[in-house]
């Protein structure tokens, strides 16, 4: 079953202290090497405030993962002397091998890293299993890494944003659908299946799109049709302006939108998903 994104912040509290003084095993670099880029991934990163944030762009995760391999491959094994870390971080996927979760976490004070794998059981769930590994690197280094943790901080989502992704309506999203081209609609998360943003900077979609979105929430009274090289609503013209690319109709979701004086819509650059909410019909 895929995961999906829950409390996370609450598991890594909880998790922490088992996770710090968990079974020690060999560091085995060839373990690190095993790639954990799927698609969808997101690292999700923990302070020593408590306050957790992700980063989701896929390059940005690729570039994050291989620093962190890189760095853990020129340290050598260690031990922990004292529990205290700065930075916790799991790498989230909808897609993990071997049943495991991989936690990193960053000992700041002692220039020393850390992999703690949780090995869950295939039918339950449960996690049986918790080995550690520690790796010493040079105070430069580590420097290097707090730098960069600190900028993901003021860089990428915070996690009231993530959480407003997840859970305005308590519905689960797929890890891999995060920084797809998509919409809130009355807080309802839709992802585009087919959408662009055009040289210009105006997000279209296709006509399917829209209706098959609108469509569950408003019936068929939202829906829109192409004909004779126009955009029409139930049968009545718009000034709804439209492109056909290769057979498939595509049209300014900010028009279509305006087009219905009871909705607003703004962008929200940071998610790449339009927020569109039902303000009623306003009375003159």
């Amino acid at each position: 079953m895929k995961k999906r994104i829950f409390l996370l912040c609450c598991v890594v509290g909880i998790m922490m202290p088992t996770a710090v003084y968990g079974q020690d095993v060999p560091v085995t670099n060839a373990a690190v090497e095993q790639s954990n880029m799927y698609e969808g991934t997101i690292v999700q990163l923990r302070n020593d405030t408590g306050r957790c944030y992700y980063l989701t762009q896929q390059a940005a995760v690729a570039d994050f993962l291989t620093e962190w391999k890189n760095v853990w491959l020129t340290g050598k094994p260690a031990e922990l002397s004292y529990g205290y870390d700065r930075y916790g971080f799991y790498v989230l996927s909808d897609e993990q091998a071997d049943h495991q979760d991989v936690q990193y976490v960053v000992y700041p004070n002692q220039n020393i890293l850390s992999r703690i794998t949780y090995t869950k059981d295939k039918i339950s769930g449960q996690t049986v299993d918790i080995q550690s590994e520690y790796m010493e690197i040079s105070s430069e280094t580590m420097q290097s890494i707090v730098i960069k943790l600190e900028t993901i901080e003021e860089t990428y989502y915070p996690y009231d944003v993530m959480l407003y992704i997840r859970d305005i309506r308590g519905l689960p999203v797929e890890y891999a659908d995060i920084n797809k081209l998509g919409i809130f609609l009355n807080s309802y998360l839709h992802v585009f299946q087919n959408a662009f943003i055009d040289a210009n900077g105006t997000l279209k979609i296709s006509l399917e799109d829209w209706n098959t979105i609108f469509a569950t929430q408003y019936g068929n009274t939202k829906n829109l049709v192409y004909q004779n090289g126009t955009i029409k609503n139930n049968a009545l013209s718009t000034n709804i302006s439209c492109q056909n690319i290769n057979g498939k109709v595509y049209i300014p979701l900010r028009d279509a939108v305006n087009h219905f004086g009871h909705l607003s819509m703004e962008w929200d650059k940071q998610m790449r998903k339009a927020v569109i909410e039902d303000i009623g019909f306003s009375v003159e």
